[in-house]
């Protein structure tokens, strides 16, 4: 490298300290401005440098550097001998013949016209034959097509080689991307895992805040309630003692022993009487009710079975039952039509002396599901209500 080039950026002149109005304390080391900086290079970047251009001395590769090593997945090898076709030097030589005569054909009076009128080359040449044997070795398929099976076999070779390497290149691919989605979905788990810890850590410390939080309102709400019921239990007896004072004092006078009499009687006495009273009327009614079901019971039991203990009774109804029931006549458009079958009589039904109103009721219930069917309705009040006793036949 040249002089010039060496001094080029250089100064000359010795470093010196800015002088500023401010005073400096001994021994420190104000920090360097770049901007004023005699040192740093001004100018463009991109101005040409003005030196020799020689090429600088070549740096010697230090024994500590990393070495290269050779690739232990593909191992190149040269497949031009194969891929391009390796001709032989084949003689030549010139050679004329001439093929089989044509049948011979009358001209017509003009040169070259045969007589359908069609065109006829005039014949040239000598006519001659040539005859090829299988010992003149003229075309040997094998030694032929030997090249051109080389070229495929190479090819194919090639391209079987291309497409090897291409699948370990995708498998390699692949592997690099699964391990790679693996590492991504470990990162995700555990940013999750931590995401959730800090949500529970939250959580739960809103939690131990929101417990403490009601506990002191607790506390604060049992200490107001202390403190007032310190304070009534002081002031409520003056303020009675005040008002019965003030009472007595206007004329208004009344006997504390009576007023508490007059109390217990309206809450113990009035109460306890008016539940006797109840207890008392509905007794009255359920005993009327008692009376009448069996005064009933006897009555219809006694219509019904005159000296029998147990017999089967034929019910006459007061009005008939109506059941609706399908028409098979097939008079109906369409649709399936329906009339009207009225039923006077039910039974006859096994009834004995033993049954109740409810049993009685259930088997003249039973004897029409199984009779009529399950359409027929219930009468209000049961099926006894619309019977006529006194027609019935045992």
């Amino acid at each position: 490298m040249d002089v010039d080039d060496d001094l080029k950026y250089s100064y000359s002149s010795k470093p010196r300290a800015v002088q500023t109005s401010r005073a400096k304390s001994a021994g420190k080391l104000l920090p360097p401005n770049i901007m004023h900086d005699p040192r740093v290079m001004r100018g463009s970047m991109f101005a040409g440098r003005h030196g020799s251009g020689a090429p600088g001395k070549a740096k010697a590769k230090s024994i500590y550097e990393a070495q290269k090593v050779a690739s232990y997945t593909f191992t190149p090898f040269s497949l031009e001998a194969n891929l391009v076709e390796q001709l032989p030097a084949v003689p030549e030589r010139d050679s004329g013949s001439q093929t089989d005569a044509f049948a011979a054909r009358k001209l017509s009076h003009q040169k070259g016209w045969a007589p359908d009128g069609e065109f006829l080359r005039p014949k040239v040449g000598v006519d001659s034959s040539t005859q090829i044997e299988d010992a003149d070795k003229l075309f040997n398929f094998d030694v032929e097509a030997r090249p051109l099976l080389n070229v495929l076999v190479s090819k194919t070779i090639a391209q079987a080689l291309a497409e090897v390497k291409e699948e370990q290149e995708m498998r390699n691919v692949r592997n690099s991307r699964k391990a790679l989605l693996e590492l991504k979905a470990d990162a995700a788990r555990a940013d999750r895992e931590l995401e959730q810890k800090a949500k529970d850590a939250q959580r739960l410390k809103l939690e131990t805040e929101r417990l403490k939080e009601l506990q002191r309102q607790r506390r604060q709400v049992m200490a107001e309630k202390v403190c007032a019921w310190q304070i009534a239990r002081t002031l409520v007896p003056q303020a009675l003692a005040r008002a019965s004072q003030t009472l007595e004092d206007r004329g208004v006078f009344y006997d504390p022993l009576r007023r508490e009499l007059q109390q217990w009687l309206e809450v113990d006495v009035y109460r306890d009487a008016d539940v006797k009273v109840q207890l008392r009327r509905l007794s009255a009614l359920l005993l009327d009710d008692v009376v009448a079901n069996s005064i009933r019971r006897q009555t219809i039991l006694s219509q019904l079975l005159h000296h029998e203990s147990e017999a089967f009774v034929r019910l006459i109804l007061k009005d008939p039952l109506r059941v609706p029931r399908p028409d098979t006549s097939g008079d109906a458009d369409g649709g399936e039509a329906t009339t009207q079958s009225e039923i006077p009589v039910i039974g006859p039904i096994l009834i004995s002396r033993q049954d109740s109103l409810d049993t009685i009721e259930h088997k003249i219930q039973a004897w029409i599901a199984e009779n009529v069917g399950d359409s027929v309705p219930i009468p209000s009040g049961g099926y006894l209500s619309v019977l006529n006793l006194a027609g019935s036949v045992v």
